[in-house]
């Protein structure tokens, strides 16, 4: 895989909520009501979809029942939708690092 990239851990989204809520020790209200938003919160890092699929595949427990043998790339351009789609549709975690100062890993 070129990219790394990871769904959130519970744990991880928890440790972050804690940080958030330290971040305003003095006057935790008026932190979090000043920095109200709404924030897209996932690991660091964007995989394609065909990156995800070859994590999937390489990581699945049960190999031997995969029924795909092979997995090749492809543009979006090739299955097309009625749906406009971007050509890059990754989670953008800016405004919360920006807003609160914190990177997930």
């Amino acid at each position: 895989m070129t990219r790394s990239a990871a769904p959130p851990r519970a744990r991880m989204l928890a440790e972050a909520t804690a940080l958030v809520l330290t971040q305003g020790c003095s006057e935790p209200v008026d932190y979090l009501r000043e920095k109200a938003e709404l924030y897209h919160l996932a690991g660091s890092g964007a995989c394609s979809r065909y990156d995800w699929a070859q994590a999937i595949l390489l990581l699945d427990h049960q190999k031997r029942e995969q029924k795909v043998q092979q997995l090749l790339p492809a543009k979006s351009s090739e299955f097309p939708t009625p749906a406009t789609r971007p050509m890059v549709s990754v989670l953008d975690c800016g405004k919360f690092e920006q807003a609160i100062g914190l990177r997930l890993p």
